[in-house]
């Protein structure tokens, strides 16, 4: 027995037999939790971006009067089809607390008002997720009883921003509370939306606008008007007056015949000294040439968004825009061939960058002609050519791919040559985007 024992304890340890290759590779996988910090956010805000889209396009339906049935006819609800896609920033939420914590600044974004009687929210998502919400949304589904229960989450809402008022009759809902309800309640609903800085308004009275205007007017620096009729723009000199420190107006007008011509003629009390003005509409309304002209002095940046083949013609007042930085215009070839022609330096002096999308199927090659047109008038430091609702890419788009590319190798090698590191750090800003569409790859 003691001799079995020694030549036990003699006997040499054998090493491990290698891992096998299968082994090896499943110590190897990568999963979500592994990703850079930075990466996961970045996959959270196009989480984000890809639900935004979906709901761009269910909203456009909406307005087009539906989706066409096809073989499903029960995507001819709009509703339905959204339905259909579960958001993925909800399914990212779920996936861990990290995720939770990087997923919530865009799940709880926004605030249906309607939402605010819920008991998951008034108990859960209030006092842990408050803190996120930026935007309320009232709607004319609004009742009292919406009203006292965001009252009660004011103390948890405390980075909100924005109001959308979106067709909600505000003072008649307030008129039939119990007169000992309303005094409970209104000092802290009018604290609340008097904090907002940004306010949207589709569908509402005059006398709700200016209301709701006035409780918002020391801190209103955004407004935006949604309408198909001339007639509501009568009141706008009138909300203009009401808010001093506004600096951008957003009109989205989805009438064909809605005109600004009277609004120049009206009387105005005061101006406020806008900055920023975007306009959506089919074509350019009549007068409109005018009623930029107004904030000539101010106007540094300008949007334009037409989406009428036919709306042709000039873009810009005659007067002189000496402090327009950014413009921005989005329509088919011919409404930016005319905006390019019509450009005009001297009266565009600090224009240092200009965004042209353009809308519909057309060849990579139409944009360079775009480009020439801006290269004669030697206007703008800085052009972005964007193209939206086209066909698939074509060849000749891969060609100026390619001709980027080769581009950018050229950049490397002649800052490589001469040693100059500044130029090395522009070009590695420039590739700042593609780099994490690399990591993302490559995970």
């Amino acid at each position: 027995m003691t001799q079995n024992l020694a030549t036990r304890e003699a006997s040499p340890v054998l090493p491990e037999p290698p891992a096998s290759p299968v082994a090896e590779l499943a110590r190897k996988v990568t999963t979500l939790q592994d990703l850079p910090y930075d990466v996961k956010a970045n996959i959270a805000r196009m989480c984000h971006v890809a639900d935004q889209n979906i709901d761009d396009i269910v909203r456009d339906a909406k307005r087009r009067g539906g989706l066409p049935a096809g073989r499903n006819s029960a995507f001819a609800n709009a509703t339905s089809f959204r339905k259909s896609y579960p958001k993925a920033i909800g399914a990212l939420y779920k996936v861990s607390k990290e995720w939770n914590a990087l997923a919530a600044p865009f799940l709880f974004e926004a605030l249906p008002l309607v939402k605010a009687s819920d008991s998951l929210f008034r108990l859960i998502i209030a006092p842990l997720r408050g803190v996120h919400f930026r935007t309320v949304e009232m709607t004319s589904l609004a009742t009292e009883r919406h009203l006292v229960d965001l009252v009660q989450a004011v103390p948890h809402l405390t980075a909100l921003r924005r109001i959308d008022y979106l067709a909600i009759p505000y003072q008649k809902i307030m008129s039939r509370m119990l007169p000992c309800v309303r005094a409970n309640i209104e000092p802290t609903l009018n604290e609340a939306l008097s904090g907002a800085r940004w306010i949207t308004f589709r569908g509402c009275s005059f006398d709700n606008m200016r209301h709701l205007t006035a409780l918002s007017a020391n801190r209103l620096v955004q407004l935006t008007l949604t309408t198909g009729k001339t007639e509501t723009l009568e009141i706008l000199p009138e909300l203009l007056a009401l808010a001093p420190y506004l600096r951008k107006l957003v009109l989205a007008l989805s009438g064909s015949t809605v005109s600004f011509q009277d609004l120049i003629s009206a009387p105005w009390t005061s101006q406020p000294q806008l900055t920023a003005l975007s306009l959506t509409s089919r074509a350019m309304p009549e007068g409109w040439l005018d009623f930029v002209a107004l904030f000539a002095d101010h106007l540094a940046h300008y949007w334009l968004n037409l989406s009428d083949p036919a709306a042709i013609g000039p873009i810009l007042p005659d007067e002189s825009l000496a402090r327009l930085e950014t413009l921005t215009v989005n329509g088919v070839f011919d409404v930016l061939a005319e905006c390019t022609k019509s450009l005009d330096a001297a009266k565009l002096p600090l224009l240092g960058s200009m965004r042209l999308v353009l809308r519909g199927p057309y060849k990579a090659d139409r944009l360079a002609e775009l480009l020439a047109e801006v290269e004669k008038k030697r206007i703008s430091r800085r052009l972005v050519l964007m193209q939206t609702r086209g066909a698939p890419v074509r060849a000749d788009s891969l060609d100026a791919v390619e001709d980027a590319l080769d581009f950018a190798s050229d950049w490397r090698d002649r800052a490589t040559l001469s040693g100059d590191q500044a130029s090395l750090d522009r070009l590695a800003k420039h590739l700042k985007a593609i780099e994490v569409e690399r990591l993302l790859h490559a995970a």
